[in-house]
């Protein structure tokens, strides 16, 4: 299937959500179908809105035990990645739409993680992204924010970019219509209009989902049914 999403779609395939590190054998084949970027694994979420809380505080054993358990298995892959001249399109993905509490934690996190990796960048769709805030961003160990569209700013994304930070975007259940959405109830022609939209932005690039069922949300983040049809669950 990766290799279909490359010759066919042109995006990249995989997944943040590795526990553990992605087989090399998958990058080389699929970099001889033009792959560009790819997530090598993934640290804890630590989101307690996505029921994965975890001890937020450095001084604390538990999450950096967890953090030096990862360096460890990430090692060999690395050494291999380097050997061959990928680590310029790998990255760390954690702290998965955290909250501004986690920021500790997560500044932590990814600070061990470049010590140990100063080439493998950090990638993250925290809601510290979301103040598109440079000095912040660096000072939180940040290399990759991934930005929520709905609080994109273009000065600071722009500024951000300029200082060599790539900035990413995406979509999630929202935002509703009238506004562009790779949602099911949206027209085709939405999935055109954001990347322009991305384009005006200045963004280095945009996440991707895959099918998504959005229905086990519902409950806790009531869907305003002024701007939704019956497919709204779905992406």
């Amino acid at each position: 299937w990766g290799e279909y999403l490359l010759d066919h779609i042109r995006i990249n395939p995989g997944t943040f959500y590795l526990p553990d590190p992605i087989p090399v054998e998958d990058v080389a084949r699929w970099r001889e179908h033009g792959l560009n970027f790819f997530t090598v694994a993934a640290t804890r979420s630590c989101n307690p809105l996505h029921n994965d809380t975890c001890e937020l505080d450095p001084a604390k054993p538990g999450l950096m035990n967890q953090t030096m358990a990862l360096i460890e298995r990430l090692r060999p892959t690395i050494m291999e990645l380097r050997k061959r001249g990928w680590m310029n399109m790998s990255s760390v993905y954690g702290f998965d739409e955290s909250p501004p509490e986690a920021t500790v934690g997560l500044r932590a996190v990814f600070g061990a993680l470049k010590q140990a990796f100063p080439d493998l960048p950090t990638m993250t769709t925290s809601h510290t992204t979301l103040t598109q805030d440079y000095q912040l961003l660096r000072d939180a160990n940040i290399d990759l924010p991934i930005v929520w569209w709905g609080k994109m700013d273009k000065a600071n994304i722009t500024h951000c970019e300029s200082e060599g930070m790539r900035v990413t975007s995406y979509f999630a259940d929202s935002p509703w219509q009238p506004e562009v959405n790779f949602r099911m109830d949206n027209s085709l022609l939405d999935g055109r209009l954001v990347l322009w939209q991305a384009f005006q932005y200045n963004v280095s690039g945009w996440m991707y989902f895959m099918a998504d069922d959005f229905s086990d949300c519902c409950e806790a983040f009531p869907w305003p049914a002024d701007k939704i049809t019956g497919s709204c669950k779905f992406k």
